[in-house]
C-alpha cells in the first residue's frame, strides 16, 4: 500500500480527489460568511423607540458626545 503512494500519478490524483472535495466546502464557507456580514451592516446597531439606527447616525452621535466632553 505504501508502495503505491511513492507513485506520483497516484500521488496526483489523490490530491486532485482530496481538492475536489474540500475547495468547495471553504468557498461555499467564505461565500455564506460574507453574505451574512453584509446582512448585518444592513440591519444597522439597534432599535431606539422602534426606530432603527444606521452605523453613520450612531457614529455621528458618538463624534457629537466626545466634542461636548
Amino acid at each position: 500500500m505504501l508502495r503505491k503512494l511513492h507513485n506520483k500519478k497516484i500521488q496526483k490524483r489523490i490530491w486532485v480527489i482530496l481538492l475536489v472535495f474540500i475547495l468547495p466546502g471553504f468557498v461555499i464557507w467564505g461565500f455564506s460568511s460574507s453574505v451574512r456580514t453584509m446582512q448585518e451592516q444592513d440591519k444597522g446597531y439597534g432599535k431606539i423607540f422602534n426606530r432603527n439606527v444606521s452605523r453613520e447616525e450612531f457614529q455621528e452621535v458618538v463624534r457629537a458626545v466626545d466634542i461636548q466632553l
